[in-house]
């Protein structure tokens, strides 16, 4: 069937910080639309509002210019502009009053129109840990049991089966593959022991990089000399605590911030590392996720540390670390015996991943449910 669509995103893709998220938007797009038809999309840039990439609204700088943008004018510029579309999806950032107004506005406009919401992390009240995330969060739990009166689905990678009253459509990230270039694994004489260690992040207490900078502090002590480097490349609120972290244990000739990477310079930086680390601090928010960077990873054909529980990775996947979950130092030791059984026993560990990407880990196996809810329920509208 051909619907459609309207996919809204109050996301800064032009935020550094945020190019894994702003990856997985146009790749959600492009699911979409390949499997209903053209999809009309909505975001920030700056202080503009955007409609297929063109400006809608400029918001005038000034005092408070962006928490009025984000909190009013973005919903704001898309009501005025109109929502001509068969159903909507919108990617979840709280709840608010005027995000419920804008909820029910659409609801008005054609009752019938299913309205999905994706929650990329439930449960989430933990993550609020600023006196403005705690305002923010006391906000939402107040409006939140609203959006059952206009909202037909809630999208999650969590396994609730259903959110604030709403049913839920159970599925798990994907990744976009044709950007990624595939990892070729080192070539190190026998008795050679090295270990490069990545980890790629808007980066966050719940990343858990600190267990990784103690893991490698504990392993030199025992292992004097031992080469290690760990590379964490992105920016983030939980940066400035991990250098201060590294500096405290005497690390910096093992641990490198590189900032921000995208493009060519990321797929070049990533071809030189041995192990990835995903998020291993998830328990630390009491989230139930799916992480995005284990299958951007597991693209790249680089094998990785993961502590949460995954569904995409579970006991036939041979290409992951597991770590306890907990806040316990990464096992250095443990890691490199790791790689040189992989590497020992499934020399082609590298290309057995990417076909394992390619086969479960797209979008469009991921979106598979969205879109087949969203045929049912257009069909018995019809």
């Amino acid at each position: 069937m051909q619907a459609n669509g309207v996919y809204i995103a109050r996301t800064d893709i032009g935020d550094t910080h945020l190019l894994g998220v702003a990856r997985k938007i146009e790749a959600q797009v492009l699911a979409l639309a390949q499997a209903l038809g053209p999809v009309n999309t909505w975001h920030l840039r700056g202080l503009t509002v955007e409609q297929n990439g063109v400006a809608a609204f400029r918001q005038r700088p000034g005092p408070l210019a962006r928490q009025r943008l984000h909190a009013i004018d973005f919903y704001r510029t898309i009501l005025k502009c109109g929502v001509d579309a068969d159903y909507v999806y919108i990617r979840y950032q709280r709840c608010t009053p005027a995000f419920l107004f804008f909820l029910a506005r659409l609801k008005s406009q054609r009752p019938d129109r299913p309205i999905f919401v994706e929650i990329p992390t439930f449960p989430y009240d933990s993550e609020a840990i600023t006196f403005r995330d705690k305002i923010l969060s006391f906000v939402d739990r107040l409006t939140r049991p609203f959006m059952a009166s206009f909202v037909g689905r809630i999208v999650t990678f969590s396994a609730a089966k259903e959110i604030f009253g709403i049913p839920t459509i159970r599925t798990q990230n994907g990744v976009s593959i044709k950007n990624i270039i595939l990892a070729r694994p080192r070539h190190l004489p026998a008795d050679k022991i090295s270990l490069r260690i990545v980890g790629v992040a808007n980066v966050s207490f719940y990343h858990g990089y600190d267990r990784v900078i103690m893991g490698i502090a504990a392993h030199i002590k025992q292992t004097p000399g031992a080469e290690v480097t760990f590379d964490i490349i992105g920016e983030g609120r939980d940066a400035p605590r991990l250098k201060q972290l590294v500096a405290e244990v005497g690390l910096a000739d093992h641990v490198r911030f590189l900032g921000a990477l995208q493009g060519e310079s990321l797929e070049r930086q990533m071809q030189t590392y041995d192990l990835a680390v995903s998020s291993i601090g998830m328990h630390r928010v009491v989230a139930d996720t799916s992480d995005l960077k284990s299958r951007e990873y597991c693209a790249r054909g680089i094998p990785f540390i993961l502590a949460n529980r995954d569904d995409d990775f579970g006991t036939d996947f041979n290409f992951a670390l597991r770590a306890p979950m907990d806040d316990s130092p990464v096992d250095i030791a443990a890691a490199s015996a790791f790689l040189n059984r992989l590497r020992l026993e499934c020399p082609d560990y590298h290309e057995r991943m990417r076909r394992f990407a390619e086969d479960r880990l797209t979008w469009s196996a991921k979106m598979a449910p969205v879109v087949s809810m969203l045929e049912t329920l257009l069909t018995a509208d019809a």
